[in-house]
């Protein structure tokens, strides 16, 4: 399941630990001030939850 729509950094841990399987997270990015530091505490997010962390 990848959960599209709506994705922000403030909500992607909770749709993560909720079943989804992914996230699309591209106008979180594309309207980022630093695009790049958010892609890295997003990929911190996910890996965490996939860790069971």
């Amino acid at each position: 399941v990848v959960a599209i729509g709506g994705i922000t950094l403030a909500n992607a841990e909770a749709v993560l630990r909720a079943g989804a399987d992914a996230v699309a997270v591209i106008p979180a990015v594309a309207r980022a001030d630093n695009p790049e530091a958010i892609v890295r505490q997003l990929v911190r997010i996910y890996c965490d939850v996939k860790r069971g962390a």
